[in-house]
């Protein structure tokens, strides 16, 4: 049973735009990368959990130790394989698509524990973000098989949808078309090399960051009035229908 007051609780990372573009990332990319290993027992499906990347190593995210025999404990990196990492390299702004930022929107927000709706002025700031993608795999057919299940799931341009201030925002990213093969051909005595492969991905995120203006925010209710009482300002008495205003408003 979740603990209500627990799961209600406010946290550092909220609304954190970044970190929710990331975690819609996240969530888009489970279970979508996966295949099959014919072995002559029976047939093992691969499904290729993702990880974002803290303090820039997946390994905070990934170290499990449990207990073996009761007093003993795994002294090895148990971090599962295949497995991807999501990185986000760099953002920028994209000034040649910012286009009118006088664009009034209804939000909802917890007014007094209730939940309102205001209408707020919003800035729609076009943001392009550099992501990199990191699979990690042990094998070269797993290489291949990585890089198909990647090409079918996600190109050539597929978008998923996010939360930022309770409001839904779509985020569009396009798959590289070049791709580097990780396995080393040529060994040379001494040289140590890894038993994992990884592929590196290259992708670019294309969403908007909503910036508010909250201090001429009004209530929902109040701009309609206001828009009602502007329409009937600027028209003459006689062309205004009866049974739209039938109380009447009042005055400015």
């Amino acid at each position: 049973m979740v603990n209500t007051e627990n799961f209600i609780e406010n946290t550092n990372y909220k609304d954190v735009w970044i970190r929710n573009v990331l975690v819609g990332f996240l969530a888009f990319l489970r279970n979508r990368v996966n295949w099959t290993n014919e072995f002559t027992a029976n047939p093992v499906p691969v499904n290729v959990p993702f990880y974002g990347s803290l303090a820039g190593s997946t390994r905070f995210a990934l170290d499990a130790f449990k207990d073996d025999i009761p007093v003993t404990r795994i002294e090895m990196n148990t971090d599962p394989i295949p497995r991807g990492s999501v990185n986000f390299s760099s953002w920028s702004v994209k000034p040649e698509e910012f286009t009118n930022p006088n664009i009034w929107i209804n939000q909802q927000q917890e007014l007094n524990e209730e939940l309102v709706e205001i209408a707020v002025m919003c800035k729609k700031v076009p943001m392009k973000i550099n992501a990199k993608i990191e699979i990690i795999v042990d094998s070269e057919i797993d290489v291949f098989k990585a890089w198909q299940s990647m090409m079918q799931a996600l190109y050539m341009y597929k978008y998923y949808t996010y939360d930022y201030l309770r409001l839904p925002i779509n985020t569009v990213f396009n798959m590289p078309t070049d791709v580097e093969n990780p396995v080393i051909r040529e060994k040379k005595m001494g040289n140590e090399t890894s038993s994992v492969f990884t592929i590196p991905f290259d992708v670019e995120l294309h969403t908007i960051f909503p910036i508010m203006d909250y201090p001429e925010q009004i209530l929902a209710n109040k701009q309609v009035q206001w828009i009602l009482q502007t329409w009937f300002k600027t028209q003459p008495l006689d062309q205004v229908p009866n049974n739209v205003n039938p109380g009447g408003l009042p005055p400015f």
